[in-house]
């Protein structure tokens, strides 16, 4: 909800800023304003995101960490689960793969759909205790349009490869492990998601896609 209402705040603030920029463009001032607008807007962004993402952030780790204190623990009966999230939800599912994976409690998740995922793409453990511990398919969905996301993890880790942006290149990550290879699959939904509110707003279309993969 703070992360909502920071976009909501700047988009408000955006507004009265582009009459002010509309009126200084229309004097001598024209061309300092016109290479200003664009880093400004950035940088007030920023102020207002930063510490609500950051709490979303950890937010999710602890989220998925109880996720999988409960999955453990069976409260859902003995039937294998499928778990779907997008954004900081796809990485509490993240953190709740990993989380059983450290626990060995194996076989309780079939299928797991990450969508949108600020995670690191590259990290070969955090990837091979989640498909290990996924007995089907582990989908990541990205989208190379969704410039909300390479924003707001800017500045908020230290990884240039994003699951969200990118996906995962499963044959580099597990060149001699062919089951894991086969688990693992990157769906580019990048004609669908054009911004990071699209993973919601699509999201029929977007499993539609995903059906095919599993």
């Amino acid at each position: 909800m703070a992360l909502q209402s920071a976009f909501s705040e700047f988009l408000s603030g955006s507004a009265k800023s582009a009459a002010a920029s509309l009126v200084l463009k229309q004097t001598v001032l024209g061309g300092v304003v016109g290479a200003l607008a664009w880093p400004l807007a950035i940088l007030n962004l920023g102020q207002l995101i930063d510490t609500p993402w950051a709490v979303g952030l950890e937010r999710a780790k602890r989220a998925g960490k109880l996720l999988a204190e409960v999955l453990a623990s069976r409260a859902h009966g003995k039937r294998p689960v499928a778990l779907i999230g997008y954004s900081l939800g796809a990485l509490a599912i993240f953190t709740c793969l990993q989380e059983l994976h450290s626990r060995g409690s194996f076989g309780i998740v079939d299928t797991a759909v990450l969508l949108g995922m600020p995670a690191n793409s590259q990290s070969q453990t955090a990837w091979t205790a989640c498909c290990q511990c996924v007995s089907r398919k582990v989908v990541v969905g990205f989208s190379q349009k969704d410039w909300v996301l390479a924003f707001l993890f800017r500045a908020s880790a230290f990884c240039t490869h994003l699951a969200g942006l990118s996906g995962v290149d499963a044959g580099a990550l597990f060149k001699d492990q062919p089951l894991l290879r086969r688990k693992l699959q990157s769906l580019d939904l990048s004609t669908i998601v054009t911004e990071h509110a699209d993973y919601l707003g699509k999201i029929d279309e977007i499993i539609v896609e995903v059906s095919r993969f599993l």
